[in-house]
């Protein structure tokens, strides 16, 4: 998801329920909870946002949010969650 123009976090939650249909009611309901949490931050603690990530790979679902500056677009926040068994963990920002 673009988050340049900043959309209201109620956008960022609709937009990552509607790529998310398979999830159960309980995790999508953690992963919405994670990804408002990581994008309210990001609006209070950065000047410049590119992308929001929501990706389900390997029975995992990962959060990112990417900055649009030149010289910062690494990925500075992301999650995951076990699909499989309902096991959610977070983890420290990437390098």
């Amino acid at each position: 998801m673009d988050l340049a123009g900043r959309p209201t976090l109620g956008e960022v939650r609709r937009w990552t329920a509607e790529v998310l249909p398979l999830l159960g009611a309980d995790l999508l309901d953690d992963v919405v909870m994670v990804v408002n949490e990581l994008v309210a931050n990001a609006y209070d603690h950065t000047v410049t946002l590119a992308r929001l990530h929501v990706l389900v790979t390997d029975g995992q679902v990962r959060v990112a949010v990417e900055g649009g500056s030149v010289n910062s677009t690494a990925v500075w926040a992301w999650t995951s969650a076990s699909v499989a068994n309902g096991k959610r963990s977070r983890r420290s920002p990437r390098p």
